[in-house]
């Protein structure tokens, strides 16, 4: 890029053109190593699936091509927060066609100290608070939608909601739902900027 751009200011346009296009194709060859939080646009749900009383789980994961152009195979980290388990820890989206889409399936055991920090037992939450999130990702940026249903009879308050983030991006802050009713449903839609 360096190199086009000192080519341009001295004026050699055709062969700047030529450095950029050899650029170009480079990124391409080497699509798969690139962020697609990143390069990409697609329509991603996750949807965490529990077995009542255990501390496992099963997350659900549905790749969508929502742009006009092919979506290389990528390969796909489980998206769970930090020190979960996930079997298998990657796998492989394939080459998708616009309109095209590709689900995932993930086993999942969250950390011990997470469950209980979060409710007090292992497998607690899960079974109390449903969260799905839809994240999309276009060219003017990517937005999470997430559905919160509360599961149980009990009114919950002050429900903070943290869904795990794409590499490459960030938010300045969490929402939270003051009062969560005996089982209410939340909508809630974070918008998340790029990490310069």
């Amino acid at each position: 890029m360096k190199t086009a751009e000192t080519l341009i200011l001295r004026g050699a346009f055709d062969e700047a053109s030529n450095q950029l296009t050899n650029l170009v194709d480079h990124l391409l060859v080497n699509s798969a190593a690139l962020n697609p939080f990143v390069f990409y646009e697609f329509w991603m749900g996750v949807e965490a699936r529990w077995n009542l009383g255990e501390e496992n789980g099963q997350l659900l994961v549905n790749i969508e091509n929502t742009s006009e152009n092919p979506l290389p195979s990528f390969n796909m980290k489980a998206p769970t927060p930090p020190n979960w388990r996930a079997s298998p820890p990657t796998q492989i989206i394939p080459r998708l066609a616009p309109g095209e889409s590709a689900k995932l399936l993930f086993n999942i055991i969250p950390s011990a100290m997470a469950s209980i920090r979060d409710i007090g037992a292992p497998g607690s939450l899960q079974e109390n608070l449903s969260i799905i999130t839809g994240y999309t990702l276009s060219t003017h940026g990517l937005t999470m939608d997430t559905r919160v249903e509360n599961k149980t009879t009990e009114k919950m308050t002050e429900v903070l909601i943290m869904p795990w983030i794409p590499p490459g991006w960030t938010t300045n802050s969490w929402p939270y739902i003051r009062v969560l009713s005996p089982k209410q449903v939340e909508y809630v839609a974070i918008s998340l900027q790029t990490k310069i």
